[in-house]
Formats: structure tokens, sequence, C-alpha cells
């Protein structure tokens, strides 16, 4: 939650870099100032200037993804993996650049100790230092060093004069009867997710869409569905008297023989709410569910309402579409009306 308060409150803000772009504060502290300058691993991106002297498969691409790894760097798409570097380096040296220049009086940068610097932003930093015994400089700056028992501080300039500021005084509080309920008070997490305080709870329609999904989207194999279920109700998001209720609603959506097929370990693999990169495009598909075996592929779309629209049956032609351009072997799609039983193929 948000909190509102006068820029002169007595009080502390807690706010990430980007967000105080723009701001301006009389005492900044940068806790953790130990970030890495290198993209993360596994950062998706389109490699667009290929080497294709070195390959020639590759000098039939024109754009590729892929992911950022160290391995990339001696390969054909070499040139885009330094390009992602260096374009990272700028991004972080920006960032902290960013973070430094809020400050108006003071400015504290904590550095862990037992955390590597090397490749991070705190390395820049301390590399910039030359010290000299006691002292230590900083480009212009001239400062002193304490070492501490568990702690280095480099100090740089003067401390700004510190103020004694009178505590403002507390207004007066009305105080009003009260009186206890006599029990003790209930509250709910996300209530658009439970059921009334029912005995013999029903499920709204969207309250039935959401947990059904919640579970089908975590779903391999069937024997995995009590512990999904098991981890709803620790989480709050199935109550106790709820279990029943939805574990009959799972039991008769599983009755089909081929919904029940879906869900065998007979699959090679299954991808849950996977991402389908599009070719060219800015944004991603995403199936339900997906099951490849040996020679044929599945693509499944959950819907847990009652209305049927050409827009659903769209979507999973797209998706066969994606596949079968992806050389998947004979691709099949199919709608799964869940709340209604009903299997309808598309693809």
């Amino acid at each position: 939650q948000s909190i509102n308060l006068p820029s002169e409150s007595r009080a502390v803000t807690i706010i990430s870099i980007h967000k105080a772009k723009g701001l301006q504060y009389k005492a900044v502290i940068i806790p953790f100032c130990n970030w890495k300058l290198d993209p993360k691993d596994r950062t998706l991106s389109w490699a667009d200037n290929l080497d294709h002297s070195s390959d020639p498969t590759v000098a039939k691409l024109s754009i590729f993804p892929i992911h950022y790894k160290n391995a990339v760097a001696g390969s054909s798409f070499a040139n885009s993996y330094y390009q992602e570097l260096v374009l990272s380096h700028i991004d972080n040296i920006n960032t902290f650049y960013v973070a430094v220049t809020r400050a108006i009086d003071e400015l504290h940068i904590m550095i862990p100790q037992q955390q590597t610097s090397q490749g991070r932003i705190s390395g820049l930093i301390l590399d910039n230092l030359r010290i000299d015994k006691d002292s230590v400089a900083l480009g212009t700056l001239n400062g002193q060093i304490q070492i501490h028992e568990s702690s280095v501080h480099y100090e740089f300039g003067p401390c700004p004069q510190k103020q004694r500021e009178e505590a403002p005084s507390t207004p007066a509080v009305t105080r009003y009867p009260t009186r206890s309920i006599g029990a003790r008070m209930r509250f709910r997490l996300d209530t658009s997710r439970y059921f009334d305080d029912d005995p013999n709870p029903s499920l709204t329609p969207r309250n039935y869409g959401i947990i059904m999904h919640k579970i089908f989207e975590q779903v391999e194999h069937i024997e995995d569905i009590d512990t999904i279920m098991h981890s709803l109700r620790h989480s709050g998001i199935i109550a106790e008297n709820e279990t029943d209720t939805v574990r009959k609603l799972i039991d008769r959506a599983l009755s089909d023989k081929r919904v029940r097929d879906w869900f065998t370990s007979d699959w090679k693999i299954i991808r849950n709410e996977s991402d389908i990169i599009r070719p060219g495009g800015v944004s991603m598909r995403r199936p339900d569910r997906v099951m490849i075996g040996n020679d044929r592929t599945v693509i499944v779309d959950y819907k847990f309402g009652t209305k049927h629209t050409a827009d659903h049956r769209n979507q999973v032609t797209e998706y066969a579409r994606l596949l079968s351009a992806m050389g998947y072997p004979a691709v099949e799609g199919y709608l799964w009306y869940v709340s209604e039983n009903r299997i309808e193929q598309v693809v």
C-alpha cells in the first residue's frame, strides 16, 4: 500500500531507483549497491547482425531469438552478444547515475563485503578509489578511511550540521467509548476467489473459472492434483469447506476418457502456459496446455464459461499454425469447455 506524506515529514521514503528519477532528497541511502553490470542470464534478445561467414547455416537467418549466456560469445551470434553486453553496462551505469544524483546534502552508498564486486557496479566504485594509508581519494574528492570490526567506511566531505529538532507536539486525541465484539475478527484474502460461508458452498461462474484454471495450469499428470489442491488450501485460495466441492468438479471434468489421456504420463513433453514467440511480432501467444508425443502434438485451451465464440477457435488455430511451422508433428487443437464437459476439435 502507498502512503502519501508531505515532503518535510519525519519519515524515510523507500523507493526504487526508476521511480526516484526526477526527485530529490536531503539524504539518500543506496543499500546493496552491488548489482550486476552484465545482462541477466537467459535474457532473450533478437540477433539481427549475424556472422554469416563462420557458419553457412546462419546465412539463411535474418533475425533469430537467443538467450544471453557466455557460450554465445564464441558463436555466430557473437556480435549480438557483445552488443547486448555493452548496452546492459550502459543501462546499469545510467541507473547508478540516477541514484547518486538524487541526494542534496548526504549520500550513503552501502556495498556488501561478503559478495564479489567483479562485474558489478560496486567494482566500478571501488576500482576508482585511490587509497593511501588512512586517506582516500575519489576524483577530486579527498576523504578519510575508518576501519571498524565489521565494516570499512570511506567518508568524503563534511557532514552537514545537524540541527536539533524539537519533537512535534502530539495533538490531543478524542477518546470514544468502545466495546468488545466478543469474538475473533475474521478476514479473507482475495475475496473474489472464495465461496460464501455456506455449509454447502456453490461456486459462482467467476470463482469457478479462477480456481479451476489455477489448478489445471499446474497439473502435468492426474497424480499431481491432490498436491496442488493441498498447496492452494494452504495459501488460502481454497478453504477447507470448499475442498469436496472443488474435487467433485475436477472428477467430473476428468470423467471423459479423452481428457484423462491428456493428463497421463505417456507424453514426452508437457508445456503449461508456455510462451510462443511469433516471428517478427512484438507479442507472444500462450496456449493453456501443449502435449508432445512421438508422432503427435496436442494443444488444449481451457474455457470455463458458457460462451462459444469464433475468437476461441481462431486462437487455437493460430497456436496450431505456429507449432506446425516450428516442426512439431501432426498438430491437433482442442477447445475444452470444462463446465459443460464438452470438447471441440478445432484442428
